[in-house]
């Protein structure tokens, strides 16, 4: 999320970024509080995180993957 941004906002841009698919914020289905692990030191960092859950309405298909056979 960008310092600005709110989350639904985010939401719906990160879906199109992450997915090549648009559409409208649903509703809130819930906010999850987290610790971050830290990977490189294995502990817990004293942040917070919080991750916002939501639908996503009447969405379309914009961009197409290729499928690759490996």
């Amino acid at each position: 999320m960008e310092p600005e941004e709110e989350p639904g906002g985010a939401a719906v841009r990160e879906v199109y970024e992450e997915a090549g698919v648009k559409g409208k914020l649903g509703r809130l289905l819930g906010i999850f509080e987290v610790k971050m692990l830290s990977r490189a030191m294995l502990k817990l960092l004293n942040e917070h995180h919080k991750m916002y859950f939501y639908e996503i309405m009447g969405f379309q298909l914009l961009l197409c993957y290729e499928t690759r056979k490996v």
